[in-house]
């Protein structure tokens, strides 16, 4: 009597095989790695690090220029690379966009925010007129949470916090629906 393995179980087994030598982390220790030969991910996933290391601290920036400061550390922490510089923002009304970045380190995305991936970083016009600046840190399919520096501006005004709203809190406190941009970097 033949015995089969199902093509599904051939494939999970796979699967853990694979994932058993896929690096969870960067690594900068030997300088070759540069920040475009990372996956997607692993960019993503360096720039959460790096924002989560000023959690509950005053850094002493506002949002933008914090996000500016986590970006180039997260794209040049081992000292081997040069880091990635976010271009200057557009004036306003369209100061919630960068402006085009020649090297491609910057990226803009059209998409639904319920799309956004962590590690992405929107800049967004609010209802406020005022431009805000954020970094992705959670999307459950029905709320999005940011890290940033000034969100809590009466209480905290340069302190790194994290936030959550559901997709039409985030639009409600928008100047318009599509008052906003998606980056990758």
């Amino acid at each position: 009597m033949k015995k089969y393995v199902s093509f599904s179980a051939t494939l999970a087994s796979m699967f853990f095989v694979l994932a058993a030598f896929v690096p969870l982390s960067v690594s900068y220790a030997d300088g070759t790695n540069t920040w475009h030969s990372m996956a997607q991910w692993q960019r993503n996933q360096a720039i959460v690090d790096r924002a989560y290391q000023d959690l509950n601290s005053n850094v002493g920036v506002e949002c933008k220029e914090w996000v500016r400061t986590v970006i180039k550390d997260a794209s040049g922490s081992n000292g081997h690379v040069p880091p990635v510089n976010i271009p200057p923002n557009n004036p306003a009304p369209y100061d919630y966009y960068w402006q085009n970045d020649p090297y491609g380190n910057v990226s803009p995305v059209s998409m639904y925010i319920r799309y956004v991936e962590v590690g992405n970083v929107v800049q967004m016009r609010l209802a406020s007129g005022t431009p805000h600046t954020a970094i992705v840190v959670g999307n459950n399919g029905y709320s999005v949470t940011f890290i940033d520096s000034n969100w809590f501006y009466i209480s905290a005004p340069t302190t790194v916090k994290t936030h959550s709203m559901t997709y039409e809190e985030f639009y409600e406190k928008l100047e318009f629906p599509g008052a906003y941009v998606v980056y990758y970097m």
